[in-house]
């Protein structure tokens, strides 16, 4: 499987299962309530990655330079003998912000990268290259033909299998 049939389960599963259910908080179809407030205002993906971004503190040496797990790296000179955040993805050690009181300066720079990855992260955190695929009727495929079937309808067209579905129940 990939991003895109993840996704279209996704939509499935939003349009047909969780919009359209009383939610136990707003007591009210999501569905409902969307209709009633507009469209959803997206978040902005820098600000969504800026969220999850880990932080560390390091002092910056007299030569400029901080260590991060194994890695060196440059920062402005201004920074020599203080102690610095930093932020930066887990996944990505390549970017790192540096922070002092907050206030936001250059990116450190990379002088020698040992390790691409915080070692905190695991296999485990990472997604599998490939998702296992089992046998039998599944719940997202069916809920997901069931949308599709919707949303051909209400673009006013007929798919072959629904021809086929009507032709049978004519023929009881």
């Amino acid at each position: 499987q990939n991003l895109d049939d993840l996704n279209r389960y996704f939509r499935a599963w939003l349009e047909k299962m969780y919009h359209q259910r009383t939610h136990s908080t707003l007591k009210k179809r999501p569905a409902a309530v969307l209709t009633t407030h507009g469209p959803l205002r997206l978040v902005d993906p820098h600000v969504l990655e800026d969220a999850f971004q880990w932080t560390y503190k390091a002092k910056v040496d007299k030569t400029a330079c901080i260590s991060v797990q194994g890695n060196t790296y440059e920062v402005e000179s201004i920074l020599v003998g203080r102690t610095v955040t930093l932020r930066y993805n887990p996944f990505d050690l390549t970017r790192i912000q540096v922070w002092l009181e907050g206030k936001h300066y250059a990116n450190a720079v990379p002088l020698k990268m040992r390790r691409h990855t915080d070692k905190r992260v695991t296999q485990a955190d990472s997604p599998p290259s490939e998702l296992p695929t089992e046998p039998g009727i599944s719940f997202l495929e069916t809920i997901t033909a069931a949308h599709e079937k919707q949303r051909q309808q209400s673009l006013g067209r007929t798919s072959f299998a629904r021809a086929l579905k009507d032709g049978e129940s004519h023929d009881d």
